[in-house]
Parts: C-alpha cells; sequence; structure tokens
C-alpha cells in the first residue's frame, strides 16, 4: 500500500519570514503570461483552475511543512485580522509542485463537485504550470518534467477513477447482515477467477470483492479505493465507495 503523508523539507534552515516572490505573485504573473496566447473563454477557465489550486494550497499546504515552517505558518494564521497573509502570501514557488501529489492523489478524486471535464481542464493547467515555473527559473529541471508527468496521469485517471467508482457501485448489492464491516483504504490486488481481490496493510490480501466480473476486471492493480466493506459467507459486499484513487506515475 502507498505512503499518504508527504513532508517537504525547507531550503533553509534560519527563521522564517515571508517569501519576496510568494506563490501569490507567481500564479499572477504566470495567468498574465497565458492571457497573451489565450482567448476570453479559455483563460477563464485557466483563471478558476488557479484559483482553486489556491484554495487548496491555503487549506491543505500546511500537511506538507515541517514543524518550523508550519509553526510560521500557524501563527500568522492566528492573526485576526480579515486580510491575514494565507500560505500564498507567506511561501514562495518551490512549494508549488510538492504538492502536486496529495492534490491530484488524494483530494481531487474526492471532489464529486469537479466534472469529468473539470478534472482533464485542472490537470491540463497545472501541466502547464509545472513547465512554465521551470521555464522562468522557479523550479528545477526534473522537478519540473516529475509534476508535469504528474499532472498528465492525472488527466488520463481520475476521470477513469471517477467512472470506475460509479460503475463499481452500480454493479454491487448489499446484504442486510454482515459477518464484519471494514471501513478505510482497500488497494486493488489480483484478479482471481474473474473476481478481484484487495490488499491492506492490517489483512494482507483478502476477498473476493463481490461485484460483477466486468465490473471487477474495469480495477487497475495497485489503485486503491476509500469506502466500507460489509463481509459475508461469499465474501466482501461494498457497503459504500467514496472514491477510487489512481496509482501516480512511477
Amino acid at each position: 500500500m502507498r505512503t499518504r503523508e508527504i513532508t517537504v523539507s525547507s531550503p533553509t534552515s534560519h527563521q522564517y519570514r515571508p517569501a519576496e516572490v510568494p506563490i501569490e505573485r507567481v500564479f499572477s504573473a504566470f495567468l498574465m503570461d497565458e492571457s497573451d496566447r489565450l482567448g476570453d473563454r479559455t483563460f477563464k477557465r485557466y483563471h478558476d483552475v488557479v484559483a482553486s489550486f489556491a484554495w487548496y494550497l491555503n487549506r491543505q499546504g500546511g500537511s506538507a511543512l515541517e514543524p518550523a515552517a508550519l509553526d510560521f505558518l500557524s501563527a500568522a494564521g492566528d492573526d485576526p485580522r480579515p486580510d491575514r497573509l494565507r500560505f500564498v502570501d507567506l511561501f514562495g514557488p518551490e512549494w508549488i509542485l510538492p504538492l502536486y501529489e496529495p492534490f491530484f492523489g488524494e483530494f481531487l478524486p474526492c471532489r464529486d463537485e469537479v466534472s469529468r471535464t473539470g478534472l482533464i481542464s485542472i490537470a491540463t493547467v497545472l501541466r502547464r504550470l509545472a513547465t512554465w515555473l521551470h521555464r522562468k527559473g522557479f523550479a528545477r529541471a526534473e522537478e519540473s518534467r516529475a509534476a508535469s508527468a504528474r499532472a498528465l496521469a492525472a488527466k488520463r485517471d481520475l476521470p477513469l477513477a471517477r467512472e470506475i467508482r460509479d460503475w463499481l457501485w452500480a454493479n454491487s448489492a448489499a446484504a442486510p447482515l454482515h459477518l464484519e464491516v471494514l471501513e478505510g483504504e482497500f488497494e486493488f490486488s489480483h484478479l482471481e477467477h474473474r473476481l478481484m481481490w484487495l490488499e491492506t496493510e492490517e489483512r494482507g490480501t483478502f476477498g473476493p470483492l463481490l461485484v460483477l466480473p466486468i465490473a471487477a476486471m474495469s480495477c487497475p492493480f495497485g489503485w486503491s479505493f476509500t469506502g466500507r466493506l460489509g463481509r459475508v459467507p461469499a465474501g466482501w459486499e461494498l457497503l459504500e465507495i467514496e472514491a477510487v484513487l489512481p496509482q501516480g506515475p512511477a
């Protein structure tokens, strides 16, 4: 199973202070550059994607910080003024690309309000941003390539993950009573006689998952899902499925 925690080391060890070039200013520069080549409708989509990603950074960016940086962010968050500084005001562009993985791997798969077309748009714009950051000297080449590959994988995988989730749920049927109920994240392990078997760190491999074979065979091995399972004598039934989580690029 994948480890779902991420910590980004600080580029410096001294006392934190607001970045000279904060993320908010970098995002504005990116949008200004892109406005020269985009039509009004496409530019609005870019603007909305960047605004959504900034919203995510302001609320979840602290999960990637080491303790000293997190203390710095928390102190700013305690400021009662409505114009208090946010994550994107305090930290520089070196913090953007490391947060692609939790954004694409954990946050977006659970956002039901984002359509499949919207998922593709988000991945497209953030892939463009990764390339732009390197071109403007805000990211190293290897960081940009890895983030671009992550966005490309999300563009391909997130709509499919949504489809698989809906397909599994539509092809499941729960009995009224269960011998055991499990809740958490479950990895698609392997097929056996056209039935899907699952894996967790705690239980190892177990199954089968009682869905139609055509639904089971649509599940990519190594991907996982979050939800609840109920055990019956023949195997395990889906009681709830929240999101299918694609595996990022190797």
